[in-house]
């Protein structure tokens, strides 16, 4: 839903109710979400595996918004905690659209070596300034549903993630919990794998058999 739609005019408390992410923003119900800030923690780990040191984030002001600003916040902390990492700035599109305008003049500025994103149009954009993926610059994708051969991310397993929501909408209807709750709880998953794909150059050899690099002690969990 977009984000600034209007509540839902609903009688929630004849309803038990889970919601998907954080596209219902009120009324707040329980949730269940993919893990932005982890999946995004990965993502970064894999480019660094392969060597980049100008990462850049392309992202719509929307998305940010949505996922409470979580892929925004993991990209802006691990960057400083690697100081031989660039400082590129992230690209927030400030439209719920693509603009082509505003990527061409980020990307010749900025000069990024990978980009991480969600945009499927981002490949041919690239392409268009005669650029070749992934010689002359990458492409990580941290969130895709369906897998694409050519494109190198992380693939979301929406039924485990649906999987859970179910499993806790079925917990609520056996304990009559119904209505809007008054502590509402988010249940975070880690429903993905990495798709090697072909838009982000391979590892060195010594890497390309080890598992990524652990996180900073300043990102692992608790």
């Amino acid at each position: 839903m977009p984000v600034n739609s209007p509540s839902m005019a609903l009688q929630w408390e004849r309803f038990a109710s889970v919601s998907l992410d954080y596209s219902l923003a009120n009324p707040k119900h329980h949730r269940v979400v993919d893990d932005h800030a982890f999946a995004m923690e990965r993502v970064l780990e894999e480019v660094a595996r392969r060597g980049y040191r100008r990462p850049g984030l392309v992202l719509r002001e929307s998305q940010d918004v949505r996922t409470h600003h979580s892929r925004l916040g993991v990209f802006l902390v691990r960057r400083r905690l690697y100081p031989d990492w660039s400082d590129v700035p992230p690209l927030i599109l400030p439209e719920d659209r693509w603009d082509a305008d505003l990527f061409k003049a980020w990307l010749q500025r900025e000069k990024p070596d990978v980009i991480l994103t969600e945009e499927d149009e981002l490949p041919d954009e690239v392409r268009q300034l005669r650029l070749t993926v992934p010689r002359d610059v990458g492409i990580a994708f941290f969130y895709k549903e369906h897998p694409q051969r050519s494109l190198s991310g992380l693939l979301i397993d929406s039924r485990r993630i649906g999987s859970m929501a179910a499993s806790i909408l079925m917990r609520m209807i056996e304990t009559n919990e119904r209505g809007t709750p008054r502590v509402p709880t988010t249940t975070l998953v880690e429903s993905f794998t990495w798709h090697q794909g072909r838009t982000l150059r391979s590892p060195p050899v010594d890497a390309a058999n080890t598992a990524p690099a652990a996180a900073p002690a300043a990102l692992r969990r608790r």
